[in-house]
């Protein structure tokens, strides 16, 4: 299971692999528009957990680990 980095930006982690939006829209976490803001920021600003929100976003990209999206 590759390691998510919660200093990557929300477009850099939605970039390397696009099964990661639909969780982002799920939270309300802007990808797009928002996407130069770390991870760790934008989960605390919505008031959700950081080591669930790691989990799942790790979890998603353990099953598109061999694609490269780029």
């Amino acid at each position: 299971m590759a390691t998510i980095d919660i200093n990557e930006t929300l477009a850099n982690l939605v970039i390397s692999n696009p099964q990661m939006a639909a969780p982002m829209e799920k939270w309300g976490l802007d990808y797009c528009c928002g996407g130069k803001t770390k991870l760790n920021d934008a989960v605390n600003k919505a008031g959700l957990n950081i080591e669930e929100v790691v989990t799942i976003l790790e979890e998603t990209n353990s099953t598109e680990a061999d694609i490269d999206w780029t």
